[in-house]
């Protein structure tokens, strides 16, 4: 697996879409969209709203989202890839303890697959909602390769 996509819940700022990178000894967490990123986030509104949105995410939303991530595609050099806004790279090293839920969250209206927490050395927790097509066999994989201390399974 190289990469993969997943969502971050934020309560009070706007949430965070990924395409996670899987790198030798590293997650580069490349931020590709925000709030309104996934497909399904504009159901359950009103019939006008949802057209609305549906054609702002059509004209703007992802075709911006499609260049951003081609962009990240392209990137080789871990300072370049920290240099753009909302990018983020976390060492194995500094991972304690990985959780993998299979069970679908309920903070975001997209379909997903579950949820992928690390918890970081210090106080630092990192809870992402895995895109509905994230093969958790494969993502089972990435982290029995690295030295995590340990893995959580609930399903």
């Amino acid at each position: 697996m190289e990469f993969f996509y997943a969502t971050r819940i934020h309560y009070l700022r706007r949430n965070r879409f990924y395409k996670i990178y899987v790198k030798e000894e590293e997650l580069w967490l490349g931020q590709i969209g925000r709030q309104f990123y996934g497909e399904k986030d504009y159901y359950g509104n009103s019939i006008i709203l949802g057209i609305l949105y549906w054609l702002l995410r059509k004209i703007w939303v992802v075709p911006r989202g499609k260049k951003k991530e081609a962009k990240l595609d392209n990137i080789t050099s871990r300072d370049q890839f920290l240099k753009q806004r909302g990018n983020v790279i976390i060492r194995f090293e500094d991972i304690i303890k990985v959780k993998i839920n299979e069970l679908e969250s309920m903070l975001t209206s997209q379909s997903n697959n579950g949820t992928l927490t690390l918890t970081l050395e210090g106080p630092n927790e990192l809870e992402l909602i895995l895109e509905e097509k994230t093969n958790l066999l494969q993502l089972e994989d990435v982290f029995h390769s690295i030295p995590v201390k340990r893995v959580d399974y609930l399903w």
